[in-house]
């Protein structure tokens, strides 16, 4: 009886040693973690390759500075520059070919007649020679001619007719020195202003216009009534600055239209001309 409690005992116990033998086992395997040794600070010297200076570099190309331009002058520069440019150009002109006419056919009077075109040579200091157009009442278009040497002048109302003296007092226009005439003029104009380039007589052009008085004409054409407003416009050529032409609008005459312009051509200048007074057996 005792041998069977014996074994009884035993087989209960056996299921508990079998637990006890395996949640020993399950201890005996959870073996601390292992620890990384440290690797210390990183003492590998740097890289030649990528450290190192590069003893074939090519330097830095230096920058070419960008030239500065010439500056440009502005309108009112240019415009005074080419004033003197143009008024030492008319003070020099010895000799001039020129014509004139009356653009608007406005009536302008000439000696009792209607002006309508001039042809001219001038020399300086005191000859010229003019043939001016004009329509004469009751004989229609009729050519007065007149020239001045010196202190003499002569003036024929005809082609047939002989040549009278002419008192240089009464001759309309101070031609003989038309160059420094015209220059004077140039440092007189107000409310100038450039203007162009345009072609004249296809040449190319700039200009220049500006107001003066009536009687500040009165040294170039000679007579004229005071009170009238002018506007003068020059053209010279762009590169030499030589006077091509000249247009006079407004009234220098109180028989003057108020449209009347009248435009002088300049054709040559400092070209030797020919000019002498009338034979003597042509005069009357």
């Amino acid at each position: 009886m005792a041998l069977c409690r014996l074994l009884d005992l035993r087989l209960a116990m056996a299921p508990l040693a079998a637990f006890l033998v395996f949640l020993l086992a399950a201890c005996g395997s959870d073996a601390p973690p292992t620890v990384a040794p440290d690797a210390g600070p990183n003492t590998t010297p740097p890289s030649s390759q990528t450290d190192a200076p590069n003893p074939t570099a090519t330097p830095a190309a230096t920058a070419t500075p960008t030239p500065v331009p010439t500056p440009t002058p502005d309108a009112e520069e240019q415009l005074n520059q080419l004033l003197v440019s143009v008024e030492s150009k008319l003070a020099n002109i010895s000799t001039a070919t020129f014509d004139m006419i009356d653009e608007t056919e406005s009536g302008a009077p000439f000696f009792g007649t209607t002006f309508r075109s001039l042809t001219g040579q001038v020399k300086s200091p005191d000859s010229f020679w003019m043939l001016v157009k004009v329509v004469a009442p009751g004989f229609g278009f009729v050519e007065i001619e007149m020239t001045a040497v010196g202190e003499e002048a002569f003036i024929k109302f005809s082609e047939d007719a002989p040549w009278t003296p002419l008192p240089l007092d009464q001759v309309p226009f101070n031609f003989g020195e038309i160059g420094p005439q015209l220059s004077r003029l140039v440092p007189a104009l107000s409310d100038v202003s450039l203007i162009g380039p345009e072609s004249v007589g296809d040449i190319p052009n700039i200009g220049f216009k500006g107001n003066i008085t009536s009687e500040g004409m009165s040294d170039l054409i000679t007579g004229v009534d005071p009170g009238h407003s002018i506007t003068l416009t020059f053209w010279v050529d762009e590169n030499e600055h030589s006077l091509r032409q000249l247009r006079i609008a407004g009234r220098l005459f109180n028989g003057d239209g108020p449209e009347t312009i009248r435009l002088l051509d300049i054709t040559s200048v400092n070209v030797d001309v020919d000019i002498q007074l009338p034979d003597p057996s042509a005069r009357q």
